[in-house]
């Protein structure tokens, strides 16, 4: 993207975007309060620990930062760090513990800061994405063991993960039914909210689901009079007690709050085990986040990741000084934050001003907060690290990463954070090794590069390319000025991995946005230990030949009739897909089962398309079946065209755009339609244009100047459904080439 068109940045950036960045600041405030809450007191700590950590987040680190549209504050994923730590050196006394955790923050901090000075942000590329994911899953677990006995109203026993899960079905059978209501409301709130059902209706996309939860929440609190303590029979057998202790509880006034850290465990074993984790865990989880969000900025803009995490470590100090939360760049309330049109770093300072804002003016509205409900919203935070889904998207990448993943898992639910993501990288070695890498490419690569010319370089690459040498591979590829023709050949490789393969399709992407080009040959000399276009491949004197399934074959046998020529093959770093609006807030990840045809003026392609939004707890995945023309004669106006539902209608009634004709009132009344320039999109849609798409009443088609993307909804098409979109496909393009015919 062309630089100029980039918002501006500091208080140019502020007069240029406050309304859009005002706005989606308030929206994030809105649901980082009931998480930040709930992480905090999920965490071993006062509530007030996770708004003090929300507030440096958005105030002071936003203003440090490198990235432009994240958003800082406390995380789930720090919750079983810091509540190890919590019960580990106070020893029974909580406060005791708060306040040595606070002192770990701080000097956690520290580190995080010297990591930034010293460019350590690189280190992001050296863990196995398996390792990293099985992690992630084992944290969902360990939060839901805790949180489930929070969200039903019972104190368990047990402290440690397994021992916790294996009292779940004791807590149900004694659950305070009145608490457990709120909590089971909340869930079910949180799952409707996040359903495929609701999220067709584009106005619950605007109402952020936290804050639903919150609000049911304290209706039925009142409902049950939680503020209150009292006892009430159930059955006149079970005796139960509700009241204030069920309900979150703020300092009367905000600066009772500020607790500051004690380091009188300094010298001690189990502090620095903690100052460790908490490090390890916040770099990498930052990182990680700060990646992800690159990958959904409109913009493409770049985060200077050690910039990054000199800002996260300084925000530590602060927090931690001040009794808060250490913090990341949280994906899912980035993700939302880039989907309501945040631009600059001014949404993430605003999110931090509203809170601080709430908290000094209207501390009584937290107290009203039933735990129950943030319990809820925790659960089902650990549910998405932890899905089963997660477990099916590591097994299609390969069982070899699906083993490193589970034991990863195992290993951390038995001992600790640390154990485990280093067991998961013990595996992950020994399996390379098992599959033939050789020793002297462990952590070094064997790699050389010929200029066939001015502008294109030929990198070979011998041996081994896996994550312990991948972040020298790396620095070897960016030595290589921008602009030119890489060609990375594995032909000569034994081993290449999934890790490396994943960073790879990234490092292609941000390079051909500079205008370069990337691309990697030699990997069909070896064989991939799956189906899954990143699955790790080594070398082997049997190569397997694809096998079609019978969709395929049916596909085959289409591509035939109709003169397309049909590849299989999942694709990764070559698509013309990727410049779409449709991929504007969403990451493609591979298309598979391609049908081309060139054809005089145009190309078509059709193929079945893998695409995900957001990351770790806020993915959502896209796989569906489209149709591209590209190669087209003439420009034509950038729009979208899509069925208009119900709530469309009724937010064109509030003001929101659409292009309706008078000429064409069952066409308008069909079909929202909108677009960059409405003079040109009146004068592309003519009379039998309108008429045709009345008879395709329920595709999606959207143009970005000049190609077109069409689609029949979220789904991998059937043969008769496919043979329908090809014809669709060429009615538009030859209303195209007709439209440059009577235009010349």
């Amino acid at each position: 993207m062309n630089t100029q068109s980039l918002p501006k940045e500091g208080i140019a950036g502020l007069r240029e975007n406050w309304q859009k960045d005002v706005l989606s600041g308030f929206f994030i405030f809105l649901i980082a309060l009931p998480l930040s809450l709930g992480i905090a007191m999920a965490s071993g700590m006062p509530p007030m620990a996770g708004i003090i950590a929300a507030v440096v987040g958005g105030t002071i680190v936003s203003m440090l930062a490198g990235s432009y549209v994240t958003i800082n504050g406390p995380a789930a994923g720090l919750i079983v760090v810091m509540l190890g730590a919590v019960e580990t050196l106070g020893a029974g006394d909580a406060m005791a513990g708060y306040k040595f955790t606070l002192a770990a923050t701080v000097v956690s901090g520290g580190f995080i800061v010297l990591f930034g000075i010293l460019k350590a942000g690189v280190l992001g590329d050296f863990f196995p994405t398996s390792a990293v994911h099985g992690l992630l899953a084992s944290i969902g677990i360990i939060i839901i063991s805790k949180q489930l006995h929070v969200m039903v109203g019972v104190s368990p026993v047990a402290k440690a993960p397994i021992p916790l899960l294996m009292e779940v079905p004791h807590s149900l059978l004694t659950m305070n039914p009145q608490i457990a209501i709120i909590g089971f409301t909340s869930l079910g709130i949180l799952i409707l909210f996040n359903s495929s059902y609701i999220k067709r209706f584009k106005v619950m996309k605007m109402i952020p689901a936290p804050m639903v939860v919150v609000l049911v929440g304290i209706i039925l609190g009142h409902i049950f009079d939680l503020e209150h303590e009292h006892t009430y029979l159930l059955l006149d057998t079970h005796e139960y007690t509700i009241g204030p202790k069920f309900l979150v509880t703020l300092p009367a006034n905000v600066l009772d709050g500020i607790v500051f850290p004690d380091f009188a465990k300094i010298g001690n074993y189990h502090f620095w085990m903690s100052v460790l984790t908490i490090t390890l865990v916040q770099s990498l989880e930052t990182i990680m986040s700060a990646k992800a969000v690159e990958q959904l900025d409109p913009y493409k803009r770049h985060a200077n990741l050690n910039k990054d995490l000199r800002a996260i470590g300084i925000g530590n100090i602060i927090s931690g000084g001040l009794g808060g939360l250490p913090m990341i760049a949280e994906i899912v309330r980035s993700s939302a934050n880039i989907a309501n049109g945040a631009r600059t770093v001014w949404a993430n300072f605003s999110h931090g001003a509203f809170m601080l804002l709430f908290v000094v003016f209207a501390p009584q509205l937290i107290h009203q907060i039933p735990l129950a409900a943030l319990g809820a919203m925790l659960v089902f935070t650990g549910f998405r690290l932890a899905s089963p889904k997660e477990f099916k998207i590591v097994y299609k990448i390969g069982s070899s990463q699906l083993m490193i993943f589970v034991f990863t898992i195992i290993m951390t639910l038995a001992t600790d954070l640390l154990i485990g993501i280093f067991s998961g990288i013990a595996l992950k070695l020994a399996i390379h090794l098992y599959y033939g890498a050789p020793l002297s490419s462990l952590f070094r690569p064997t790699v050389s590069v010929r200029h066939d010319d001015a502008d294109t370089y030929h990198i070979y690459v011998a041996k081994s390319a896996i994550f312990t040498n991948y972040i020298a591979f790396k620095q070897f590829i960016q030595r290589i000025p921008k602009g030119k023709h890489i060609i990375l050949d594995f032909s000569g490789a034994e081993i290449v991995d999934h890790t490396v393969l994943e960073h790879l399709h990234h490092l292609s992407e941000e390079y051909e946005e500079v205008g370069g080009k990337f691309d990697l040959v030699g990997l069909d000399n070896l064989t991939p230990l799956s189906g899954h276009p990143l699955a790790m491949r080594v070398a082997s004197a049997n190569v397997k030949t694809a096998i079609l399934n019978e969709r395929q074959q049916r596909i085959a046998e289409i591509a035939q009739k109709q003169g397309f020529t049909f590849s299989p093959q999942k694709v990764l770093f070559d698509s013309k897909l990727k410049s779409l609006p449709f991929f504007m807030t969403k990451q493609f990840k591979y298309e598979e089962n391609m049908l081309h045809k060139n054809l005089d003026e145009s190309h078509i392609q059709i193929s079945d398309i893998h695409a995900r939004e957001g990351d770790q707890i806020g993915v959502r995945f896209y796989n569906f079946t489209a149709l591209l023309i590209t190669d087209m004669p003439a420009k034509i106006p950038q729009f979208s065209i899509e069925r208009e539902s119900f709530t469309d209608k009724m937010l064109a009634k509030a003001g929101f755009k659409d292009i309706d004709f008078d000429e064409h009132k069952q066409f308008s009344d069909m079909f929202l339609l909108h677009g960059t320039n409405e003079a040109q999109i009146r004068a592309f849609f003519d009379v039998n244009l309108m008429d045709m798409m009345v008879g395709y009443p329920n595709y999606h088609v959207e143009s970005d100047g000049s190609s077109i993307l069409i689609h029949k909804g979220m789904k991998f098409l059937d043969i008769k459904d496919l043979e329908e979109l090809m014809q669709l496909g060429e009615m538009w393009r030859n209303y195209i080439i007709q439209q440059r015919v009577t235009s010349l």
